[in-house]
C-alpha cells in the first residue's frame, strides 16, 4: 500500500506535547484515520454487501461505522458478529497492526530529532528556506506545504512540525508526516 501524507492544524500551547495529544484524540474521536481493523476483523461476506456505503461514512468514529454496518446489515437481512471498535488510540494501533493508521494517530510524542513514530521541529533552516522567516503565518505555511515537500527529509513513520504566527504571536501549531504502510 505504502505511507500517506497527512496534515493537521490545532491550537497552539506552549507544551508541544500535550498539543500533539489532544490533536490525536480529536482525530481518533473523529473516526479520521484508516481503520485497517475491520479488514481483519469483519467477515469478508459482510464487506461484499457494504456497497451502500459513501466513502465519506467509512471515515466517522470507529463504533458509528460498526453501527452503520449493522444497519445496513439489518436492512439486508444478513447476521454477522461484527466486532466491537476500539475505544482507544492504543487500540486501534494495535489492531491495526503494522498498517497504521495513515493519521497523526501513528505518531506517538515530540523528539528534538527525527526518531520513528514522533513528530520533530522543522529544522530552522528548511524553515526558512521555504518560508524566509523563523515565524511563518498560516499564509506562509499553506504555500509552502503547496509548494514543496515539507517530510521529504523524514522516513515513513515520523512527522514534524511548525508554529504559525499570527501578528507576531504563536496561534496554531501544524503538524505533517508519513506514516502506514
Amino acid at each position: 500500500m505504502g505511507a500517506s501524507g497527512w496534515s493537521y492544524y490545532t491550537p497552539y500551547q506552549l507544551d508541544i506535547a500535550q498539543a500533539l495529544q489532544e490533536l490525536r484524540q480529536r482525530v481518533f474521536e473523529a473516526g479520521d484515520y484508516q481503520q485497517f481493523w475491520l479488514y481483519y476483523e469483519v467477515p469478508e461476506e459482510v464487506f461484499e454487501e457494504l456497497d451502500e456505503l459513501e466513502p465519506q461514512e467509512w471515515r466517522q468514529p470507529g463504533q458509528q461505522l460498526v453501527e452503520a454496518f449493522a444497519h445496513v446489515l439489518e436492512r439486508k437481512h444478513i447476521s454477522a458478529d461484527l466486532p466491537p471498535a476500539p475505544q482507544t488510540i492504543d487500540e486501534v494501533l494495535q489492531r491495526n497492526g503494522l498498517d497504521g493508521t495513515h493519521s497523526i494517530l501513528d505518531i506517538d510524542h515530540i523528539a528534538s530529532h527525527p526518531e520513528d513514530s514522533a513528530a520533530s521541529a522543522l529544522p530552522e533552516e528548511v524553515l526558512l528556506s521555504y518560508c524566509g522567516t523563523a515565524r511563518p503565518t498560516k499564509a506562509m505555511v499553506e504555500t509552502a506545504a503547496s509548494k514543496f515537500d515539507l517530510c521529504g527529509y523524514l522516513e515513513r513513520g515520523q512527522g514534524t512540525y511548525i508554529i504559525i504566527y499570527q501578528d507576531d504571536v504563536p496561534s496554531e501549531i501544524f503538524f505533517s508526516g508519513h506514516s502506514g504502510d
